[in-house]
């Protein structure tokens, strides 16, 4: 990062809970635009690390040094903010945007202001701009979902067997164990469960992934992992996911918005998603959708390495992949 460029902590509150993160931006520019960044799922930190890779820290900078400030901040419960991600769910993902938002336009007055949502940051990111369209000048929509969430994360399931070459027979039985997975979690909320709703939710869902063997004819290796995932799909965000259909909201949008994939994306597959979104969006509103070749979900250019593993593919956010989107915001500021 230039010299020139300063990173300020920045702490702001959502409603009971204080969050913080990182503005950067010149020294000696005014205030200028403003990228709001909101990350993918599971708790993260305010440079969205995954597989050691820091990857809005990437995209800051690169944003940072085309003359943007740029703010991004630890999820509830990590690095230095306060509350518990795992007993968060949707609504407060939303409100957390909201309140960053109200906080930074009230310490400073930007030129413009544009929200870059990754994944399941770009669910979060309509309903914001929803809610405070009079602020939000244009969306950036990275690796984002445009078709409903049972149907993106039973195809997400199928392509990551496909790319470990599992055969097509236990491909098949494995996506219909999955279908019965979601049948039991989409009828509950994504809100906290009480200890008689997790235990409820959880013998239910031991059904679903047994199809009727006795848990007593599992070693016991094979219960501990059965407890494993039980205790992963007992998280809100499962239940989140499923219940999202992201073409209803984008149906309502009247911000510009810009769209980008990549071809290497195993959880979300560009052209089904790319297809879904430019189907969905109002007619006649600015927008740009575009795939990326060789990128993956995190883009980071892909060197084939095993499915999800992204330590192995590089950087996040090359030149390549921001380019699109410092275009774009130059367009839109």
């Amino acid at each position: 990062m230039s010299d020139i460029i300063e990173e300020k902590e920045i702490q702001f509150r959502s409603g009971s809970i204080r969050l913080s993160g990182s503005l950067n931006r010149h020294q000696h520019r005014s205030p200028g635009p403003l990228c709001l960044l909101l990350s993918g799922s599971g708790p993260q930190d305010r440079d969205q690390t995954v597989c050691g890779i820091p990857t809005f820290k990437a995209l800051a900078e690169a944003l940072t040094d085309a003359g943007y400030a740029v703010f991004r901040w630890d999820d509830r419960g990590v690095g230095e903010s306060d509350g518990d991600y795992l007993e968060s769910n949707g609504q407060q993902l939303v409100d957390d945007a909201i309140a960053a938002l109200d906080h930074l336009c009230k310490v400073c007055s930007f030129e413009a202001i544009h929200l870059i949502g990754h994944s399941q940051g770009t669910l979060v990111a309509p309903q914001v701009a929803l809610k405070r369209p009079d602020l939000v000048k244009s969306l950036v929509l990275l690796a984002g979902m445009a078709l409903p969430g049972r149907n993106t994360l039973l195809e997400q399931h199928a392509a990551v067997l496909r790319a470990d070459n599992w055969p097509v027979d236990v491909i098949d039985a494995s996506v219909a164990q999955k279908a019965r997975v979601f049948d039991v979690l989409e009828g509950v909320p994504d809100t906290s469960l009480t200890p008689v709703e997790t235990a409820r939710l959880r013998a239910a869902l031991t059904q679903a992934l047994l199809d009727e063997m006795p848990v007593s004819a599992l070693n016991q290796q094979q219960q501990a992992e059965l407890n494993d995932s039980l205790d992963d799909l007992l998280e809100w965000e499962w239940r989140l996911l499923l219940k999202q259909d992201p073409a209803r909201q984008l149906a309502r949008i009247s911000t510009p918005v810009l769209a980008l994939f990549g071809d290497e994306d195993l959880q979300v597959n560009a052209i089904k998603h790319a297809t879904a979104l430019a189907e969905a969006l109002p007619a006649g509103l600015p927008q740009s959708i575009q795939t990326l070749r060789g990128f993956n979900h995190l883009f980071q250019q892909s060197e084939g390495s095993p499915p999800l593993d992204y330590s192995q593919d590089g950087p996040a956010f090359p030149e390549a992949a921001c380019r699109p989107i410092i275009d774009w915001l130059n367009r839109h500021s």
